[in-house]
């Protein structure tokens, strides 16, 4: 298995249910607020959770921080007790809403790799069962058991809800259990098998073949479309253009500004290659560095008090003048109207089309 990539990402909302869960331990929001901006560098009150994604190494840091903090049998129990079908976004919304138990199964094989793709599904569909086995696609160290069973006892006890209780997951785990066996059975209602050769998830289809009386059909399709929005999301995510504008904001906030011959040396390709590939997407490494710039300019004025000097030579501007022009030409405002929020009817943020011709 390989290591954890810089180009996975998983939605924000996924977050929902560890927030919630650390909540138990009296975490508040304020608390959760402040985490988020120390260990992933996210303002949640600035984000979409439907929209904004993080890294995996992210998402297992947070983990992290429940197992450090309170242990992995307690953060499991309370983590399990708290799942619902909102916990996966569009995916649990549309398979609590689809037409069958089948339809709703099929929508969570489809797309379980967008909120879980450390883990690789293979379907072993038969006429009467329905096994998914699941593997691991990196390694994910010690929350990896962990991690397993939230995935598989979350999808089972999510069918088991869609179908009032009748349809009842066979689950089986290639490690030992993390807790006794009456946890499972109090709280989710089965009985999971431990130490197997893989981990599996294993339906009767005479009980998931059926209506699912909890299908709206326009929830539904509000979900499906919800599921198309988030893959072409993810989609943006990994291309190139995506990753040099999170390259360039890191090293932003060190108060540096890459050059586009060290820009593609980070990305391993030569300069005129890491440049077509760019115009590829429809950018550019020039539109990319002064964006990063004027995004950082934005916050410096709006969120400090740092003289306009201090932040033009902390944008990567050669003077407090090359910096105005550029704000003023980009904006139609001057920075010292922009920070006191200034803005006429009509004006555009500060963008970046006009000043790649006057950025220093």
């Amino acid at each position: 298995m390989k290591n954890f990539s810089q180009d996975v990402f998983l939605p924000l909302f996924v977050l929902q249910l560890p927030q919630k869960t650390l909540a138990r331990y009296e975490l508040d929001q304020a608390d959760w607020v402040e985490m988020l901006a120390t260990l992933l560098d996210i303002d949640v009150n600035d984000s979409s959770v439907n929209e904004s994604l993080i890294s995996l190494e992210d998402f297992c840091a947070i983990f992290r921080v429940g197992l450090l903090r309170f242990g992995r049998e307690s953060f499991l129990q309370s983590y399990l007790e708290d799942i619902r079908a909102r916990h996966m976004g569009p995916v649990g919304l549309a398979m609590e809403a689809a037409p069958t138990i089948d339809d709703g199964l099929d929508i969570w094989r489809d797309n379980a790799r967008m909120l879980a793709p450390m883990l690789d599904i293979l379907a072993r569909e038969t006429a009467d069962r329905r096994v998914y086995e699941v593997g691991y696609t990196c390694d994910m160290g010690e929350i990896a058991d962990l991690y397993m069973e939230l995935v598989l006892l979350m999808t089972a006890a999510i069918v088991r809800s869609m179908s009032g209780g009748t349809v009842v997951a066979e689950v089986r785990f290639a490690h030992a259990g993390l807790l006794p066996p009456a946890f499972y059975r109090d709280t989710l209602g089965l009985e999971p098998v431990f130490g197997q050769d893989v981990n599996s998830l294993t339906f009767d289809r005479a009980q998931t073949n059926r209506a699912n009386g909890y299908y709206i059909p326009l929830m539904y399709q509000q979900a499906l479309q919800g599921i198309r929005d988030l893959q072409e999301n993810i989609r943006s995510h990994l291309r190139l253009s995506f990753r040099v504008r999170q390259f360039l904001q890191r090293r932003a906030d060190e108060g540096q500004f890459p050059s586009l011959e060290e820009a593609a040396e980070q990305f391993n390709m030569a300069a005129r290659t890491f440049t077509r590939h760019l115009a590829d997407e429809g950018s550019s490494f020039r539109h990319l560095r002064t964006e990063t710039q004027f995004t950082l300019a934005k916050r410096l004025l709006r969120k400090t008090s740092l003289p306009i000097k201090t932040v033009a030579d902390r944008t990567g501007f050669a003077n407090l003048s090359a910096f105005s022009r550029a704000f003023l030409a980009a904006s139609g405002q001057t920075p010292q109207e922009y920070r006191r929020g200034d803005a006429e009817p009509g004006a555009a943020e500060p963008g970046v089309t006009p000043a790649d011709d006057v950025a220093g």
